[in-house]
């Protein structure tokens, strides 16, 4: 009869194989078969018609004939092994790809957003994470993800929490629940330096990546909360990257206010000329931010 036989080794992980000619010794009625030889290796042989377990001192070739034979090929056996081992460790190489960046996206929902420029960033979102050299960066550096609506003191939500996107499918239903997003807020105030406070709140529960960024986006300048300057300090000392998009109606103010007092000294602000413009500026800006071209 053929067994398959799954070997275990403490630095490769499980492999399997046929098992041609050996014996065992018979034990307990647990359906397993085993064979214990050397600290490292154990040798854990299955048989579906039959429930034995069976346990031996020594190496198969040492055995004597014992209760139950089964056949036991080492040529074979040897090959299929290192073909195992050789799957085992490439499996266990992609699973140690480590998640690159962990992206806070926000979005401000504060009183000067009306529902039509709340869709464009929604929509602006979904589309840029979908756009097939975003997509591809995304998936190749693991990014985790999440996404924060904000507007007014004690007004910020993790609206999204913490995915990381490894595949198609990951990216599609990311795109889905973006474009599908409930408002949060509506009539409240501008208060960006509390939302910079509430978004490294949540970096406790990413996933562990090499970097930690946070989008900020907005059409205004401060009302209420705290101090972005104060909030960008902490994001520094902390370790996070803040970028910005600045969405102008006219003129630069909004551009100038982001870079003078929101994103953190490795960070950069990409200016949306009004919100019609913002689906360009947060692909630019996603795509900048995960992309190993850009750095």
């Amino acid at each position: 009869a053929t067994e398959t036989c799954t070997f275990t080794h403490n630095l490769f992980g499980t492999v399997t194989a046929p098992l041609n000619t050996h014996w065992c010794l018979q034990a307990n009625p647990s359906g397993n078969r085993n064979l214990h030889f050397y600290p490292q290796l154990v040798w854990h042989c299955y048989r579906a018609s039959e429930h034995a377990a069976v346990f031996a001192s020594k190496p198969p070739w040492q055995q004597k004939p014992a209760l139950t034979p089964f056949p036991f090929n080492p040529i074979r056996f040897t090959v299929l092994s290192m073909r195992g081992l050789v799957a085992a460790i490439a499996v266990s190489s992609s699973q140690a790809i480590a998640c690159d960046t962990a992206l806070m996206l926000t979005i401000d929902v504060s009183n000067s957003i009306d529902p039509v420029e709340y869709r464009l960033q929604t929509d602006g979102m979904a589309d840029a994470v979908l756009d097939a050299e975003v997509s591809e960066a995304l998936i190749s550096g693991q990014v985790a993800v999440a996404v924060i609506q904000w507007s007014g003191v004690d007004r910020q939500e993790l609206s999204i929490p913490w995915r990381q996107l490894r595949s198609v499918a990951d990216v599609q239903g990311f795109a889905v629940d973006a474009r599908t997003m409930p408002r949060a807020f509506v009539q409240s105030d501008t208060a960006p330096g509390d939302a910079i406070m509430f978004a490294l709140g949540q970096f406790d529960d990413a996933p562990n990546c090499d970097r930690q960024v946070i989008d900020i986006s907005g059409d205004g300048t401060p009302n209420a909360g705290t101090d972005t300057n104060l909030a960008s300090r902490e994001a520094e000392r902390r370790g996070v990257t803040i970028n910005g998009i600045a969405i102008e109606s006219m003129g630069i103010a909004i551009t100038t206010f982001f870079t003078r007092s929101v994103i953190t000294r490795d960070g950069f602000v990409i200016t949306a000329r009004r919100h019609r413009d913002y689906p360009r500026a947060i692909r630019e800006k996603i795509l900048r931010e995960v992309s190993r071209i850009f750095g």
